[in-house]
Order: structure tokens, then C-alpha cells, then sequence
């Protein structure tokens, strides 16, 4: 009764992978019906969107919708993804069903840049350089000025020999900083090659100069703000100077 049992499991079992087997492989003969894109993106208004990855993968003439699942070559479509200049990771490519599901995660703009010459580009929160597009409606920070780097592709700041990369490390700690973040809107380099920094509201500018001692100058920042310009008429001043270790120095108009 035992060795019945034991064959019938067996059986049983065989059956069943048999079963699975037939069901993948008829799956995989199937043709491929949609294309489902997941965006994850940290900021408000994502840089690309569905459409426009479908697109890009059109674009690259790669045979998807109307293909039999074997044939779709899912790596490819992830290294065609990676491409892109504002896509960082593809996160998960599988088949749910018959239909194509793709994630990304799409890189996190830190600045809009508009050198001296030249197109304007984007950064990115990780130092790299990104092309202008007329299709991102994210509203980053501004820096202008005398700029004079140019954007080219493959670049990150961090090896950067040029202002470049003191405005990523100036524009990061605005970020970090919620007050100043709020506050401020543009970051201008003057024909000195410091940096002044353009408030959202009110006629004034903030001179912080080299970009040195940036956490500690963005504090001072905050403290005069709070304690000082919150019960005087913001507008009476036209400068705040903060180049100086312990001393802001604000000038009326």
C-alpha cells in the first residue's frame, strides 16, 4: 500500500510539472499585449513619463507590443532604459501576463543651470550633468551668472575642477536646509566669482562668497531671518553679507 501510495505522489507531481511546463510554454508563445511603466521619482513633477519611455522605446525600434513574449529580450530593453539621461535605475522589468511591466526610478534634479554661453543643462541631487529639456516642468533652483562650463555628457561634479562643483555643494546644503530651501531661488555667481544668493520674495541679495562654511553661513542666514528681518520691513535692505565668520553684515537701501 506504501509503494502505491509513493507512486502515486510521484505521479501526482510529474503531473503537475507537466502541467506547469505546457502552461510557460504556452505563455511564452503568447504575444505581448501593453506595456505597463511604473515612475518612481522623489520630486513633484516627474522628468519623463509614461508615454515618453514607450516612445523611447519605439524610437529604438524595439519590437514589443504584438511579439511573442519568448522573442522580447528584456535586457536589451533595460540597457536602452539606462541610456536615457534621466533615468537611474530600472528598478524591475518582468512580464505580468501577456503585458510588459517596466519600473524606473527617474534621477532627482538640484539645479537648472544657464551658463554664460551655451545651452542650459541640469544638475542632479548626485553631481551629474544633465541635457536640457523643454518637456521637464519641475521647478528647481536657478544658478546663473558668470558660468562658464558647458554642459557635456557623462560628468560629475565631484571631479570637476571648475565653480561646478562648489554650486552642487552649495545648492545640497540649501536643500538640507528646509528654511532655506523654502527662501531661496536662484543661486548667481558674480563677476568676482562669488556667489550671491537671490531670495523668493524680497528685493535684497545674500552674498556668501566662496561657498566655504556653507552650513554654518545658511544658519546665520536662517538666525537673521527669524530674529531680525521677521519684525523689520524686509525690503529696507538691500544686502546681507554673511562672508564673515561671526558677523552678517546688512546694508539698507
Amino acid at each position: 500500500m506504501n509503494k502505491i501510495e509513493s507512486i502515486l505522489k510521484i505521479s501526482l507531481v510529474l503531473f503537475i510539472m507537466a502541467l506547469v511546463v505546457v502552461s510557460i510554454v504556452k505563455m511564452q508563445n503568447r504575444k505581448c499585449s501593453d506595456i505597463q511603466v511604473n515612475i518612481n521619482y522623489d520630486g513633484k513633477y516627474p522628468t519623463l513619463d509614461r508615454q515618453s519611455i514607450s516612445s523611447l522605446l519605439e524610437k529604438e525600434e524595439i519590437p514589443i507590443i504584438g511579439i511573442e513574449l519568448k522573442k522580447i529580450s528584456l535586457k536589451k530593453i533595460s540597457e536602452e532604459l539606462k541610456k536615457n539621461d534621466f533615468i537611474k535605475k530600472v528598478e524591475k522589468i518582468n512580464f505580468n501576463g501577456t503585458k510588459l511591466a517596466i519600473t524606473v526610478r527617474l534621477k532627482t534634479l538640484l539645479l537648472h543651470i544657464y551658463p554664460e554661453k551655451g545651452d542650459q543643462f541640469f544638475m542632479d541631487d548626485e553631481g551629474g550633468l544633465l541635457p536640457f529639456s523643454p518637456l521637464v516642468k519641475e521647478k528647481v533652483m536657478i544658478a546663473n551668472g558668470t558660468i562658464k562650463r558647458q554642459f557635456t555628457s557623462n560628468t560629475n561634479v565631484e571631479t570637476d575642477s571648475t565653480h561646478l562643483k562648489t554650486l552642487y555643494q552649495v545648492a545640497l546644503a540649501i536643500r538640507k536646509n528646509s528654511f532655506c530651501s523654502a527662501q531661496f531661488c536662484q543661486i548667481y555667481i558674480n563677476k568676482n566669482q562669488e556667489i550671491e544668493l537671490i531670495p523668493a520674495l524680497g528685493q535684497h541679495i545674500v552674498k556668501i562668497g566662496k561657498g566655504d562654511r556653507i552650513e554654518e553661513k545658511l544658519s546665520d542666514i536662517e538666525s537673521v531671518y527669524i530674529n531680525a528681518l521677521a519684525y523689520k520691513e524686509m525690503d529696507r535692505y538691500k544686502e546681507l553679507d554673511v562672508r564673515f565668520q561671526n558677523r552678517v553684515i546688512a546694508k539698507q537701501r
